[in-house]
C-alpha cells in the first residue's frame, strides 16, 4: 500500500508538472508571436547603464548652463550595420556647465531607446559629443520622435542614406545639427552609459522633453535600413533624474 501511494503521487506530480510547463510554453509562444524581439544587444552588470525609463513624477528640478555652437559643414553618411550615422566635421560644439563637448556624430534608433513613463516612441536620435580635454567622457543629446508631419532634416538624410551595411555616402552633404536639434528648451538629465559596447559609464545624458515629429513613412524607411536597434531598458539604481 505504501509503494502504491508513492507511485500514484509521483505520477500525479509528473502530470501536474507537464501541464504547468505546457501552459507556460504556450503563453510564451503567444507572447513571442505578437511582440517583435528588438533587444538583441547583450546587457551589462554596471549600476549606471543606459537607456532608462524616465518617470516624470520622480524627477527633480535643476539648472545647467548650456550653450550650443553648431556650424554648417559637409558630412558623410555611414551604414554601420547597426545604425545610420552622420559624422560631423570639427568645429561644432556644445558648452555644458563651462565644459566644451565637441560634436562627433549623430545616429538613429528605431524604436527609441529611452522610455517616458513606460511609453516607447518609434524613433530616437542621438547627438554624440566628446569632452574636448578628455574624449573618454561623452555628452549625448537624445531626441525622441513621434509619428506626425514629415521631417525635412530626415528627408535629406534618407535621400542619400546607404542601404547596405558597410556602405557610405562619401559626397559632401551640407548639414547643420541645429536643423535637427532646433533648441534645448527643456530636457531630462542623468548620468549613464553608452548604449552599445563597451557600455562605458562616462555619459552625461540630455534627453529633450518635447518629442519631434517624423512621418510614419520616414520612420519605416529608416527602420528598413537599420532594423530594430534599441537596447533594453536598464535599472535606475540610486541615480537621480533632473529636469529643466
Amino acid at each position: 500500500m505504501m509503494f502504491t501511494f508513492h507511485s500514484t503521487w509521483r505520477r500525479q506530480m509528473l502530470v501536474l508538472g507537464l501541464a504547468v510547463f505546457s501552459c507556460f510554453a504556450q503563453a510564451q509562444h503567444e507572447a513571442d508571436s505578437h511582440s517583435p524581439v528588438v533587444y538583441a544587444i547583450p546587457e551589462s552588470n554596471g549600476l549606471a547603464q543606459s537607456p532608462i525609463n524616465i518617470v516624470t513624477g520622480s524627477v527633480v528640478s535643476a539648472h545647467h548652463d548650456i550653450a550650443v555652437h553648431y556650424e554648417n559643414s559637409d558630412e558623410h553618411l555611414i551604414n554601420t550595420g547597426h545604425t545610420l550615422e552622420a559624422d560631423f566635421e570639427p568645429g561644432s560644439y556644445l558648452d555644458y556647465d563651462g565644459v566644451r563637448y565637441d560634436l562627433r556624430q549623430l545616429h538613429f534608433h528605431t524604436p527609441a531607446e529611452h522610455l517616458i513613463n513606460g511609453i516607447t516612441y518609434p524613433m530616437e536620435v542621438h547627438l554624440v559629443h566628446t569632452q574636448q580635454n578628455d574624449p573618454a567622457n561623452y555628452l549625448v543629446v537624445g531626441i525622441l520622435f513621434s509619428e506626425g508631419r514629415e521631417n525635412d532634416f530626415l528627408a535629406r538624410v534618407l535621400d542619400h542614406a546607404p542601404r547596405q551595411a558597410g556602405e557610405q555616402y562619401t559626397d559632401n552633404l551640407p548639414m547643420n545639427a541645429l536643423d535637427m536639434l532646433e533648441a534645448i528648451d527643456g530636457y531630462y538629465h542623468y548620468e549613464g552609459s553608452l548604449t552599445t559596447a563597451p557600455y562605458s559609464e562616462t555619459v552625461t545624458w540630455l534627453l529633450m522633453k518635447s518629442p519631434h515629429e517624423a512621418s510614419a513613412a520616414q520612420i519605416e524607411q529608416l527602420n528598413l535600413i537599420e532594423g530594430d536597434n534599441a537596447r533594453h531598458i536598464q535599472s535606475l539604481h540610486a541615480r537621480r533624474i533632473e529636469v529643466e
